[in-house]
């Protein structure tokens, strides 16, 4: 904790009976609780409707990793569905 000054002031009002209030905060997830939560609700969600929801579904993968590649991701999307089916 760093020391302030003794005579702080409320910016508002003025006076000087103030109280330090502590705010919440939020634990982190490691990228391996990310991922598993983001494996855990395409298994519920099943396979894209469309190709919007594809999209949102890759940003959301991309945004859940250390560094977000969401951008990366979205690119590949876009690549692979513009790539003509394979023909059997």
């Amino acid at each position: 904790m760093v020391a302030s000054p003794d005579e702080e002031q409320c910016p508002l009002c003025g006076s000087d009976r103030l109280e330090r209030l502590i705010s919440r905060f939020r634990m982190g997830r490691d990228e391996d609780a990310r991922m598993d939560e983001m494996a855990d609700r395409l298994d519920r969600m099943g396979d894209p409707t469309s190709h919007a929801e594809g999209l949102e579904m890759v940003r959301e993968i991309g945004k859940a990793m250390d560094e977000d590649l969401s951008d990366e991701m979205e690119e590949m999307f876009e690549a692979d569905q513009e790539a003509p089916e394979p023909t059997v």
